[in-house]
């Protein structure tokens, strides 16, 4: 009986193929197969290279998508955190060289911060102190990159709700991937969170 479904399944995809290619070959001479149907997608770039000439000489330069859209990467710093000293000032001088428009870097913390209070006991062993993340603040000003911490609150706390002394705080007991807004305390906990940042 399954091999009976897998050969129906099979000869079904082979005549949907065969009526797709043989609409393609009647309408060869317009172009209008699937390839040429799919809308342009407003934020990839529309044409990969513009030419400038200077001096008799021709230049290429590459056109990034939509200029005016805010560009932003995400660095996320979970398991093995570059050294604040060495990493952070060359990587925004480079994206800065780039000239991408690249605007700024959405940076993931997590276990990452210098947490005190209910979390000190809860960073990560190269975890940044508060002149590290000083530090990363002065070399994102000093190559006009924006610094936007990400800051997880109800979902994406296993860091924190894996551990036995925050297992009170889970909405599901045996799943630590939420934290629950049903108890009081968890809000209390995450002002708690977020004012290492603010």
């Amino acid at each position: 009986m399954n091999s009976i479904f897998k050969f129906l399944t099979f000869v079904f995809i082979i005549i949907i193929y065969i009526i797709y290619y043989s609409q393609c070959i009647s309408k060869s001479l317009g172009n209008k197969c699937l390839s040429q149907s799919i809308p342009d997608n407003s934020y990839l770039p529309q044409e990969t290279f513009s030419t400038k000439t200077i001096n008799n000489i021709s230049t290429e330069k590459p056109n990034y998508g939509r200029p005016n859209l805010a560009k932003y990467i995400h660095l996320d710093l979970k398991g093995a955190p570059p050294k604040p000293d060495k990493f952070y000032e060359s990587f925004f001088n480079f994206l800065k060289s780039l000239q991408m428009g690249v605007k700024g870097v959405l940076i993931e913390y997590e276990d990452i911060l210098p947490l005190e209070g209910i979390f000190a006991d809860v960073g990560h062993q190269a975890g940044y102190t508060k002149s590290d993340i000083k530090l990363i603040e002065k070399a994102a000003k000093e190559n006009e990159i924006e610094i936007i911490p990400l800051i997880q609150t109800f979902g994406h706390l296993e860091w924190i709700l894996k551990l036995d002394k925050f297992q009170s705080y889970r909405d599901h007991p045996n799943l630590p991937l939420v934290i629950s807004p049903c108890i009081n305390a968890t809000y209390v906990l995450l002002q708690g969170y977020l004012g290492i940042f603010y």
